[in-house]
């Protein structure tokens, strides 16, 4: 694309997006790159007489022919620095990474409809240490079913826990919630509350 772009005598760009690896090959290829922000080219779209529905095709010309005629009024986009582009994809890569979490979240919830409805809502949040430490622990509704109030408080005293809320209360949320799946479909289900649990624990970390 850049060498196509150098052969048509090309020196501008103008960019809907600021980064990537796009906006490096032009920059890189020594082409001056302006953007132009999208709620920026909704407005041009009107301008140039579209109804405002998005026109890739459309879209290419307007920005081409703004750039034209009022680049001269642009700042062309710098070059980041190193420790910019580091940090640039580590915010990348910590949101798509929470957005995962959030999927694995939604999975392990609709696993624990089925297994251990006793468990959703146990602890205040689902993906939270404790939370992952209690299914690691007692993944089955028998596991569960062999919990007391005296048990209960004594696990979670070995594991740390500090929120205050009384052992009894839990153990209560647990015995009076419905029934899970046993036998082949509850092994299977077991599998699958230990796979999403360590997925999070992964995503956590």
């Amino acid at each position: 694309m850049t060498e196509r772009l150098r052969r048509a005598g090309v020196v501008n760009v103008a960019i809907e997006r600021g980064d990537g690896p796009l906006v490096e090959a032009l920059l890189d290829a020594g082409l001056s790159v302006f953007v132009v922000p999208s709620r920026q080219i909704k407005a041009l779209r009107t301008r140039y007489g579209s109804a405002g529905n998005k026109d890739d095709r459309f879209d290419t010309y307007m920005l081409a022919d703004t750039l034209r005629i009022d680049g001269q009024r642009w700042a062309p986009l710098r070059e980041d620095r190193a420790d910019t582009r580091a940090l640039r994809a580590l915010c990348r890569a910590r949101k798509d990474l929470v957005e995962n979490r959030v999927k694995v979240v939604n999975q392990l919830r609709a696993n624990l409809e089925l297994a251990m409805t006793g468990a959703i809502g146990l602890f205040s949040k689902p993906d939270s240490p404790i939370m992952l430490a209690f299914l690691r622990r007692f993944p089955t509704a028998d596991k569960v079913a062999w919990l007391s109030p005296r048990r209960l408080a004594n696990w979670l005293a070995s594991v740390g826990y500090s929120s205050g809320v009384d052992p009894a209360v839990l153990h209560q949320r647990l015995t009076t919630a419905a029934p899970g799946l046993t036998g082949a479909e509850g092994d299977a289900r077991v599998l699958i509350t230990l796979g999403l649990v360590a997925t999070l624990e992964a995503l956590n970390t």
